[in-house]
């Protein structure tokens, strides 16, 4: 008797040792978080307004409560149904209406931009008219921070304590494109860009796509944020994501912890780790394309180019007509052109004010 109650008491603690280490390294593997792909609830309207976007909510007047994925909930909120999955959503905070493509579609017509809130410096309307009057049949959506934390809160809450728990703002904007990719597809540009002609044809290249800043391809800040381009749900964003979230920072770099922990530096990171482990041929489901600089980055900010004072928007000598023609954008067949403007330096990391010309 004694002997049978030793082996039963040997298997419940095997039983419990493999359940433990199950929850364990589940928590540290690569997490699938593909969303339903079906059409969304009509959550908002978004029509471009001089460059911009307006956007009227429209909800159906629930407040309900109801569990969404991960376990989650929360009082007092819209619910959004995707291919018969339930979310919820405070109808408080305004947010865009993107049905989900299927997942294997190209990428999707769709800009996201973003800023604090909706009031865009005027210098930067001028530059996203630009792009929305090149693109005037695709869907333009201006993210603000509220908008950012709640799609962070309602499609991906294993990441919202690590959201909010970033210390500058700049790097939870950083955050919010990476979802952006994951969630919608389309493309994803800083509002210092210009929009030279039509990016149409670029949907085409690739699922995933980013842009060289320089030849220098060993330099740390060479994959920039500021521009990005995917079809939904691609793996690559799913990678990149865990990464941002079991990232540590080495203060003995001594640089900016943004740039390390969600911004260029760890893009950079990202996609070397992603292209070690997944092969990179035209029809692999992982591919991710690194653009030339000539197409998205013509104007290299750290290379002190002859005619780095004409394109950087903080310069004195700030002109973009001389810089676009010394640049030969045209020649080059580049899509859009970056000015700079480092506007994240103002209102996350620096304690002088941004100074930036029309």
């Amino acid at each position: 008797m004694k002997r049978a109650w030793i082996s039963s008491q040997l298997v419940a603690v095997a039983i419990l040792s493999i359940v433990i280490t199950r929850v364990f390294f589940c928590k540290r593997c690569e997490f699938s978080f593909d969303d339903a792909p079906s059409s969304s609830h009509p959550l908002g309207i978004i029509t471009v307004n001089n460059g911009l976007e307006q956007r009227n909510v429209v909800h159906d007047g629930s407040s309900t409560s109801s569990n969404g994925r991960d376990g989650f909930s929360a009082p007092a909120s819209m619910v959004v149904e995707e291919g018969g999955q339930r979310w919820d959503h405070d109808p408080r905070i305004p947010f865009p209406t993107v049905p989900s493509p299927p997942y294997d579609t190209k990428i999707p017509r769709i800009l996201h931009r973003s800023w604090k809130t909706e009031n865009v410096p005027q210098v930067m309307r001028k530059w996203t008219k630009t792009c929305s009057d090149l693109h005037p049949d695709w869907t333009h959506i201006l993210w603000t921070d509220e908008m950012n934390r709640e799609l962070v809160r309602v499609f991906y809450p294993w990441f919202l304590p690590v959201y909010d728990s970033y210390e500058k703002n700049v790097m939870r904007a950083d955050a919010a494109r990476i979802f952006y990719m994951h969630k919608f597809g389309g493309v994803y540009m800083d509002l210092d860009f210009e929009c030279i002609r039509p990016m149409d044809s670029l949907l085409n290249v690739s699922t995933s796509l980013l842009g060289y800043l320089s030849d220098d391809y060993e330099y740390e800040h060479n994959i920039p944020n500021a521009w990005m381009a995917s079809k939904p749900r691609h793996k690559f964003w799913e990678f990149t994501a865990r990464l941002m979230q079991f990232n540590p920072y080495d203060p003995a770099l001594n640089q900016s912890i943004a740039e390390y922990m969600t911004g260029p530096v760890m893009l950079y990171n990202a996609y070397y780790k992603w292209n070690s482990k997944h092969e990179n041929s035209p029809n692999s489901d992982y591919r991710v394309t690194i653009l030339s600089n000539d197409l998205i980055y013509p104007f290299d900010w750290h290379s002190r180019s002859p005619w780095y004072n004409y394109c950087w928007a903080r310069s004195s000598s700030y002109s973009p007509e001389k810089c676009k023609k010394e640049m030969n954008v045209v020649g080059k067949s580049s899509y859009v052109v970056t000015y700079w403007s480092h506007s994240w330096e103002s209102i996350g990391r620096s304690p002088k004010a941004s100074i930036v010309r029309g």
